[in-house]
């Protein structure tokens, strides 16, 4: 939507989540961010658009709204909702294994999104977990991180044991490369996982599975976004750590290509001159005047 704007939360990043509750009598501007979104209506109907669609949620109704996802909340007089935020990273230990492992983003993007699709046994429960992350959030007692998160999850477990969809999570792939939210919002994971990452070895399965890709998808996804590979892309950033790192401290060579990310001087000898037509030394000196 053209006047939708990221949001960008500054919670504690020790405890990516948040769980609050809001009445419905005031507007909410399209907007998006990374977080997933689970919405809870407690009492009335809501209406809420996600992406180029308004719907109207019923009390007991919940959905899930995925990271990238562009949505807003129009006035709702009399409604009631609860609403869950967490950032992927709050799941950072987990690792679920069926026949081989799935990420988390794998399985919030194979969910079915809407509780009326639901078994009935999934909806009590997932109101009750709800219910319950809210009261531990505000009444804040002894150890309610712990409950907070064993109950987080408890609601992932409850989703994909009863509604998820490898078939729906290969859809969100086929349709990430058209939606211009999902495409800025997997950009900024991949420049963010470089950006802390690129002194250790990555691969395209680290970074595939990061963000819930199969990696033959991800080398294709990656190249049409960007116009080059993926290691041309890393390498190039790394290149461009070098050239800081050549500017601004007095090391060994070997130094400065560990502190870069390459585990060889000889390969980052070889990437820095045939990018920048000189070798690392001879930069130095050059942007000093010792030539």
């Amino acid at each position: 939507m053209r006047n939708s704007y990221l949001e960008i939360r500054k919670d504690n990043n020790e405890f990516p989540i948040a769980c609050f509750f809001n009445s419905g009598d005031l507007n909410v501007l399209p907007h998006w961010h990374k977080e997933v979104e689970i919405v809870y209506v407690l009492k009335g109907t809501l209406n809420i658009g996600i992406n180029d669609t308004i719907l109207t949620m019923a009390a007991g109704e919940i959905r899930i709204i995925n990271g990238g996802e562009v949505h807003y909340y129009l006035s709702s007089p009399d409604s009631e909702r609860i609403v869950v935020m967490f950032d992927h990273s709050f799941f950072k230990d987990m690792r679920l294994i069926n026949k081989e492992e799935h990420s988390l983003l794998q399985l919030l993007n194979g969910f079915e999104k809407s509780s009326l699709t639901w078994p009935e046994s999934t909806v009590t429960r997932l109101q009750s977990l709800i219910r319950e992350i809210y009261e531990e959030m505000i009444q804040k007692e002894k150890g309610y991180l712990y409950a907070i998160k064993s109950k987080m999850y408890e609601l992932i477990l409850w989703l994909y044991r009863t509604v998820y969809s490898d078939e729906k999570s290969n859809q969100y792939q086929s349709e990430a490369i058209s939606n211009p939210k999902i495409l800025i919002d997997n950009l900024n994971k991949i420049f963010s996982f470089i950006e802390e990452h690129y002194q250790q070895k990555i691969t395209i399965e680290d970074i595939s599975q990061y963000l819930g890709f199969n990696p033959q998808y991800f080398t294709r996804y990656f190249k049409k976004l960007t116009g080059q590979t993926f290691v041309t892309f890393l390498n190039d950033y790394r290149l461009n750590k070098a050239k800081w790192i050549l500017l601004n401290d007095d090391l060994q060579m070997i130094e400065v290509a560990s502190l870069a990310g390459f585990h060889s001087v000889k390969t980052f000898h070889h990437l820095f001159k045939e990018k920048f037509g000189t070798s690392p030394l001879k930069y130095k000196k050059s942007k000093y005047g010792n030539n």
